[in-house]
């Protein structure tokens, strides 16, 4: 009986593990060649197919359940983003390679996580990159559970305080995406307050937390937004050579706010303020810091056939950033015109300021590239 168990080892077993020898072999010499090609956007090509023979020699040997595997899987992937990035949007190939490497990112994440393989602060780097780079493709983050999964590791790992609320800030922004509210309300105070924890009261990070919860905290409770904004407000004037955008940005947010609230006496001096920050830069492109779509209220058939409309109007901004004087120079069709003036009269703009004073600025050329027609209920 031992005999027989010896001679079918002998049979079977021991050609599949000389033939195992062989792919191991195999596989070392191709990681070898691999090392040896320089990586340039020339010989992308050639490096994807040397790859995919490593993928599958892994695959063989070790399994697809294997970390060897995964990274495999991983390697592929940043090569077929590679050449999706070489690729203009829109070219036949751009979309083909971007989801493969979607595809092939998505495998090395379910083996590490499914396989009790090691979960450190390499996996996590990689799936918050690739996080933003699903966004970049698709503009939507199609797996809301791995900014869950990336906020337990970080816990896992004994990641720092100030690390972790950059997560869930990160996680706040896509619920902001995904139109929940209440979850975006709420990662987003827990990173505000693991900034305050780490930085005090008096921190241009603690600053920048604040003014993203009062993104999320406006949608659930808009009385008291406010309050948020114009607290981020004081602590970006005193950290303005940190960066003036953030607190342009928090005045943009107030201008917003208090006009959708019927405080458009609130709203100016915001639009002043404004003013002064962009009198430091006379490049600065006229744009609208309040605006609102046309209201149709009613439609003819021959209104209900355009769906979109575009424009070109002359106006004064008056030193409160109102305007007036609105002039129609261009439109693409005048079914509208009445409507979208309309609108502009309660656009909000930064006024100019000449010598140190703030005055009128007429003349001023406001092209409307597109007006989408939103179709009312009557």
């Amino acid at each position: 009986m031992i005999k027989k168990i010896l001679i079918m080892y002998t049979l079977l077993i021991l050609p599949s593990l000389a033939e195992n020898e062989k792919d191991i072999v195999r596989l070392e010499k191709l990681q070898l060649q691999y090392t040896q090609i320089s990586p340039v956007p020339d010989n992308v090509r050639e490096r994807i197919d040397f790859n995919r023979d490593i993928q599958r020699l892994t695959s063989k040997i070790y399994g697809r359940k294997s970390a060897e595997y995964a990274s495999a899987c991983y390697e592929l992937a940043t090569l077929y983003e590679e050449k999706g990035r070489q690729s203009q949007r829109g070219q036949r190939n751009w979309k083909r390679d971007h989801n493969r490497a979607l595809d092939l990112y998505e495998d090395y994440f379910k083996i590490i996580r499914n396989n009790d393989h090691t979960l450190d602060k390499e996996y996590l780097t990689r799936l918050i990159d690739f996080v933003y780079y699903e966004k970049l493709i698709k503009g939507y983050y199609t797996n809301s559970n791995h900014f869950e999964d990336a906020l337990e590791i970080a816990r896992t790992i004994n990641f720092s305080e100030a690390e972790v609320a950059e997560i869930e800030i990160d996680y706040a922004l896509n619920s902001l995406n995904r139109y929940d509210h209440k979850g975006a309300e709420k990662y987003m105070a827990s990173a505000k307050e693991r900034f305050q924890n780490v930085y005090g009261d008096n921190h241009f990070k603690y600053a920048e937390s604040l003014l993203l919860y009062g993104v999320a905290y406006q949608f659930n409770s808009k009385s008291s937004a406010s309050d948020i904004y114009e607290k981020a407000l004081k602590l970006f004037d005193q950290f303005e050579q940190e960066d003036l955008t953030l607190k342009d940005e928090t005045h943009k947010y107030l201008i917003d706010f208090y006009e959708k609230l019927g405080r458009s006496d609130k709203a100016t001096y915001h639009c002043q303020a404004l003013a002064q920050n962009y009198s430091l830069d006379p490049d600065q492109e006229i744009q609208p810091l309040y605006y609102i779509d046309p209201y149709f209220p009613r439609e003819t058939p021959e209104q209900r056939a355009i769906s979109r409309w575009s424009g070109l109007f002359e106006l004064t901004i008056d030193t409160e950033g109102r305007t007036k004087d609105i002039q129609l120079v261009e439109s693409s069709d005048d079914i509208y015109n009445e409507w979208v003036v309309q609108a502009i009269s309660k656009f909000r703009y930064a006024p100019e300021i000449l010598n140190g004073e703030l005055v009128e600025k007429t003349g001023v050329k406001i092209p409307i590239r597109q007006f989408w027609i939103s179709r009312s209920s009557n």
